[in-house]
């Protein structure tokens, strides 16, 4: 699902008439879906909750960022930690990544893509 929806955002770029206004960007898409708390996989936590449990999850190409406020808590939540690379090994072009014909055949830069998730 979400793969495919960032690999279709690629090729909706690709496809104009014309080459010549063809761009890149980035791109951060996810899906908010119900948790089956059967899943023997799931931590104890989830499984024993007596509550709903809802699950955010996004794939992103770039550095674009997801953040979950707890309004409970008062806190937020960096859901795609760790999609940045150091800045003391920092190349902006390459390691950012984008959508979009990056390279000469037409390809994508996924360099940095991230698969994220957080439990809601």
């Amino acid at each position: 699902g979400v793969l495919r929806g960032a690999y279709k955002a690629h090729e909706y770029i690709i496809d104009v008439t014309n080459k010549e206004d063809i761009g890149t960007c980035q791109i951060l898409g996810g899906v908010l879906t119900e948790i089956d708390k059967t899943d023997d996989t799931l931590p104890e936590d989830i499984k024993k909750s007596k509550e709903e449990v809802w699950a955010f999850i996004c794939c992103s190409v770039g550095h674009i960022k997801a953040f979950r406020y707890s309004q409970k808590n008062k806190e937020i939540m960096d859901i795609t930690k760790n999609n940045r690379p150091l800045l003391a090994n920092y190349n902006n072009l390459i390691e950012c990544g984008h959508i979009g014909p990056f390279y000469k055949e037409g390809n994508p830069n996924i360099t940095n893509l991230k698969m994220c998730h957080a439990f809601l």
